[in-house]
This record gives C-alpha cells, structure tokens and sequence, in this order.
C-alpha cells in the first residue's frame, strides 16, 4: 500500500492529524480493458487495546460525497432455514450489517458473492473462482460482529470490529444477481 499524510495537529506523537492509505489489488477481470486496482482510500489510525496497540483501517468519510442514495433495513430477525433478500441496484455498494457474536452460522450473498459468517470459529470466508477461499476473523476483540463491506464490480472491501480487522478481496460481482440475501 502506499500511505499518505496530512499537515494537522501531532496527536499521538505524530506529525500529522490523518494518514490515508490506497491499497494495490492485484485483479484479473477477462472482460475488463484492464488489470488491478486502487483500493478504497483508507485512514489509519492506533488504538489500544489493553496493554497493546493495534492498527486501524476505515475509509475515509470523504467517499460519502459520492453516494447517491442510501437505503436502511434494521432489526432483521431470521430464524433457522429463513432468509431475507433486499433487492439492489447494479453499481458499487457500502454495506454494513451487525450481529451478536452468539449468533449461529449464516450466510451473505451480495452480487452473486457468497460469504459465511462463522461466530463460533470467529471466522469470515469469502467463497472465490474455482473453490477457492478467502478467510478473515471476524472480530479481534471477540465482541459483537459488525461489518462494513465496500463491493463493486472488481472486488470487496471488508471492515470488521472498528477497523481492527480488514481483508480485501478480488471477486467479480455478478450485476446480474444485483440483491443481498442473508
């Protein structure tokens, strides 16, 4: 990744108040009239846990300028062998979701990219091409899962547990498929 800084305030010791990090994704996409991308722009940022300091990825607030509209579905209860489905647009989305960590297993799916949700093994695997598996803890605290996932047509971003947990991977999105079931 590449980083960047911000003249500002020293806060923690450092000589600038943000530091903005772009993510080289590394993609193949057959269709597309090129290759690899630019992640999500991304502040980072120390938090302490305990005795230890860990490092934090969010993205910046500034991508909200880009949005065009914005749709909320809360307190969503499924119960074993039910599911929801919210329909979507084809276009890249930012996506958050939240569940207690004694939750069962369940799965996402956004544009055709299936995801399951291990709370019992704090585990996340992202189902990729040709049986291959992406796989990211769900939480380092162990608390509460929440999620924030940013997915277009190249790849998904992926936030957990306030930043303490990121993943990216590249997945074709099927527009095709343009709903979010869980």
């Amino acid at each position: 990744g590449q980083t960047f800084a911000f003249p500002g305030s020293k806060e923690n010791g450092s000589l600038y108040d943000r530091r903005i990090r772009l993510v080289y994704e590394r993609i193949h996409m057959s269709y597309a009239p090129f290759e690899n991308q630019m992640g999500i722009p991304t502040e980072m940022s120390l938090k302490k846990i305990g005795d230890i300091y860990r490092l934090c990825s969010l993205p910046v607030e500034e991508i909200r300028s880009i949005y065009e509209n914005t749709e909320k579905a809360e307190n969503i209860v499924l119960r074993k062998g039910e599911s929801r489905r919210i329909s979507l647009k084809p276009c890249a989305y930012d996506i958050q979701f939240n569940s207690k960590m004694n939750t069962g297993r369940f799965s996402v799916t956004v544009f055709g990219i299936n995801m399951t949700i291990m709370p019992d093994r704090n585990k996340l695997i992202i189902e990729k091409q040709h049986s291959e598996m992406n796989d990211m803890p769900l939480s380092y605290r162990g608390k509460d899962i929440n999620i924030r996932m940013i997915v277009d047509a190249a790849g998904i971003e992926i936030f957990s547990d306030g930043g303490l947990v990121y993943s990216t991977s590249a997945v074709q999105s099927d527009f095709g498929m343009a709903y979010i079931r869980f």
